[in-house]
């Protein structure tokens, strides 16, 4: 039997496309891990709280329905088309979540395995909603402002099609023997964070 090549190893750092400098980073702090804080459940929980405070001395603009039953679109919708005031508690939602975002990006930046990041692409559901967007947006102003050079940025592919382009690159070079496919390697950094919002945002160097 000849000789086949070796299988490379599970969870290999270097790849035909990809050095994988580090990924799932789980930094905690005093409230559990630094990256829950750019979450699904994060920006709902900061939606909830606002519209109790509002409750508190009048009417929820936002009515009646729990912040959990509210879908993105029908939030879209509102902060598209709605009320002004129902709009400006999604808006302030969205800016209370970005200063999180910020502050979570800020603290991995810190850490030995991302101090080289330039640029931080955001996929997962939080890409594939307009509020996700701004979130993405208003957290890039935040970071700068604050004197960080990173770009933060939403990617380009529906998020759907972006998981299989990735796993692509993520392949061993002998899968791709006798094929065409040459891709430029680039370096790979990962957070981990609830579905919604960018279960993965890799870095590129």
């Amino acid at each position: 039997m000849k000789n086949a090549p070796a299988s490379p190893a599970h969870g290999a750092p270097e790849l035909t496309a990809v050095v994988v400098e580090t990924y799932n980073a789980e930094l905690r702090d005093s409230g559990g891990f630094i990256g829950d804080r750019a979450s699904n459940r994060a920006f709902r929980a900061i939606l909830d709280e606002l519209r109790d405070r509002l409750r508190a001395v009048g009417e929820d603009p936002l009515g009646e329905t729990p912040t959990d039953e509210l879908s993105k679109k029908k939030l879209e919708k509102v902060l598209g088309e709605g009320d002004p005031e129902a709009a400006g508690v999604i808006h302030g939602a969205i800016e209370e979540f970005s200063t999180e975002f910020a502050t979570v990006i800020a603290r991995f930046l810190k850490s030995k395995g991302w101090r080289d990041v330039e640029k931080i692409v955001v996929g997962g559901g939080l890409r594939a909603s307009r509020i996700g967007e701004l979130v993405i947006g208003r957290t890039a102003v935040l970071l700068k402002s604050s004197g960080h050079t990173v770009d933060v940025v939403p990617i380009h592919h529906h998020p759907d099609e972006a998981g299989l382009i990735g796993a692509v690159h993520l392949v061993p070079a002998n899968i791709h023997a006798g094929t065409r496919w040459t891709a430029p390697k680039r370096s790979w950094r990962s957070i981990s964070a609830a579905p919604m919002f960018a279960r993965e945002s890799s870095s590129c160097t």
